[in-house]
């Protein structure tokens, strides 16, 4: 069942719209909640309504009661009494509910007797009938605009709960899984340097490849938690004037270990000697970190990840990332960085991961009034280039 009815509308539009089809129209009018039993709206003329405490309706003229099965029809009724009078009730209908009903009058005699009625329009009895239904349509339209409002805003909070929840869980369970991770890569790096003990070839590839998985999930665990803050809204923009060697360099260095254990060879290039970025440092560092991690898993022993940084017009500067993975095809370029639709590209060999760094690099870079893409032109491998403002 509905709300109230009045809880549903305002009371003083509907009244405005009474009042101007009763000019209009010359009837007289009731509306009544029809859950509250509270009448909204009464003007009419003396003695043409009465309504008694069970608000159904009664003609003065006849003493004519409307049954309780009259308001559960969906469509209107009229009654005519012998003297001339003619009082419709018409329900106002949403969603397969009657929230309220609507009663008008008006006086059908071909003659005008003023000492009985006064001066009161006459109409037929089809016309009568038609500005009953247009007003009934008006009422019901401005009701389902508001109830349509009313759902929409529930839905709105309720969506906010539910989105506070899902923040507030992954936040917790992904810093919950830091603590053993943490402790899981610690002590797989003692055992990897020999600390207590030296380990045989097998051991020490089985340490290794604990301690790769773990950062790599380490760098996951971090996207979920900037992601988690991105939806929610959470992420303050700590704009910074920097130079970007520095930063590009603390990146390599941070992944240098894990480049070397794969075979694979980090080259980096500047094609210009000015780098200062204006930009959120953080926010770069997790770009680059992210752009070199998937450049790593994709490429294989022996390869070479080329760097570029260089400067462009509209002074910026463009960041490319060349690996030597599997190419991926131009059609696929755009929808790459959709968190929803990446994982079906590359399902056979999960070359980039499932999409959370991509989609979160698109996001980052975005926040930094930067510009991402991807060029598929290679015949072996694929370039990812970004840009960053400078500061100029």
């Amino acid at each position: 069942m509905l709300k109230e009815f009045t809880s549903l509308v305002n009371i003083k539009e509907l009244k405005e719209l009474l009042e101007s089809n009763s000019l209009m129209f010359g009837y007289a009018y009731k509306l009544v909640d029809f859950q509250s039993n509270e009448v909204l709206y009464s003007s009419g003329w003396l003695d043409i309504f009465d309504i008694n405490e069970k608000t159904f309706e009664k003609c003065s003229m006849c003493n004519y009661e409307f049954e309780d099965d009259f308001l559960n029809e969906d469509d209107i009724k009229v009654h005519c009494c012998d003297n001339g009078l003619v009082i419709a009730m018409s329900p106002i209908v949403i969603e397969d509910d009657t929230v309220a009903k609507l009663f008008i009058g008006q006086v059908l005699f071909e003659k005008n007797d003023s000492n009985v009625y006064g001066n009161v329009p006459v109409v037929n009895k089809d016309k009568f009938i038609a500005d009953v239904k247009l007003l009934t349509r008006l009422i019901t339209l401005e009701v389902q605009q508001e109830y349509s409002k009313k759902n929409l805003e529930e839905l709105n909070i309720a969506l906010l709960e539910a989105e506070k929840q899902r923040y507030n869980f992954l936040t917790f369970m992904s810093h919950e899984l830091f603590t053993p991770l943490n402790g899981v890569m610690a002590f797989s790096e003692v055992l990897n340097k020999g600390y207590f003990g030296k380990l045989n070839n097998k051991q020490s590839e089985y340490i290794s490849i604990i301690n790769d998985n773990s950062k790599q999930l380490f760098m996951l665990l971090n996207d979920i938690i900037k992601i988690n803050e991105l939806k929610a809204n959470l992420v303050n923009l700590h704009e910074d004037r920097f130079n970007f060697k520095g930063c590009l360099n603390d990146m390599s260095s941070l992944l240098y270990n894990l480049y070397n254990q794969k075979g694979v060879k980090l080259s980096i290039e500047y094609d210009s000697d000015y780098l200062e970025v204006k930009a959120d440092r953080k926010n770069v560092s997790h770009i680059l970190l992210n752009l070199l991690a998937n450049a790593l898993r994709a490429s294989v022993k022996g390869n070479i990840v080329l760097v570029k940084v260089k400067q462009i017009e509209d002074n910026k500067l463009i960041i490319t990332v060349k690996d030597s993975g599997k190419v991926i095809s131009v059609d696929k370029a755009e929808s790459i960085f959709n968190i929803i639709n990446y994982d079906s590209y590359l399902a056979d060999e999960d070359l980039y991961g499932k999409g959370i760094g991509l989609y979160l690099t698109k996001k980052l870079v975005e926040l930094n009034n930067g510009e991402i893409g991807l060029d598929c032109n290679n015949q072996d491998g694929n370039t990812f280039w970004f840009t960053l403002p400078l500061d100029v």
